[in-house]
């Protein structure tokens, strides 16, 4: 009789119940419940200052329910990055290469200016596009992959990533340290006189970063 040999009954064992579907469904949807609320938390008030028991009351949950899902604030700032991080390397990957233009270079900043303030995230995240020492890992992963989506399309960014090019390397992480802080202060105080000075800068730097003019 069909379905009735070995491997059909394995494939019945290995196949979740209905009550696990519906298990594994709630965990996924409380993990980002927490991450949003964290996500909000961390853009309020910061990640330094962020503890994990404003978290749970932000996420609106027990302590020990936060605790199943995520052992630190690390692991759930880790968490948001993972999926912020593709996102910010489609907009990355709006520029045009290898050689954009000054006016290309400025449309694309205020293109990533307006999908960071309407996309919020920890200011940490998009500060560590610079990769600055003594961030957080998560961050320090975040801004590598960031620099890894540069250097797939201009070929500055690629240098900077040989060995060897220790002043290259510190060069592109300040020019995109430069503009994570634009495009975090945009966010935060939105289209002021400071923001669009601070825009303008490090749309500068980063052409010439790009046309590797010291």
């Amino acid at each position: 009789m069909s379905g009735d040999g070995p491997d059909s009954k394995a494939a019945l064992l290995r196949a979740p119940r209905r009550g696990e579907d519906r298990g594994a469904a709630r965990r996924a949807m409380t993990r980002e419940q927490i991450c949003k609320a964290a996500n909000r938390l961390f853009a309020t008030v910061g990640y330094a200052a962020a503890t994990m028991d404003q978290i749970a009351n932000a996420a609106e949950i027990r302590r020990s329910t936060l605790y199943t899902h995520f052992a630190d604030k690390e692991q759930i700032l880790e968490a948001i990055g993972e999926n912020y991080v593709i996102d910010v390397c489609d907009v990355i990957r709006r520029l045009p290469g290898p050689a954009p233009s000054d006016t290309e270079i400025g449309a694309w900043v205020a293109d990533f200016a307006d999908f960071v303030t309407s996309e919020p995230a920890p200011a940490e995240l998009i500060m560590a596009v610079g990769m600055q020492p003594g961030t957080p890992q998560a961050t320090a992963r975040f801004g590598a992959t960031m620099m890894r989506c540069f250097a797939e399309q201009f070929i500055a960014f690629e240098r900077a990533l040989q060995p060897g090019e220790g002043f290259r390397l510190a060069w592109a992480q300040a020019t995109l340290a430069e503009l994570g802080h634009a495009l975090t202060h945009r966010a935060r105080h939105g289209d002021d006189q400071t923001s669009r000075d601070r825009l303008a800068v490090a749309t500068m730097l980063f052409g010439r970063f790009l046309r590797e003019e010291r």
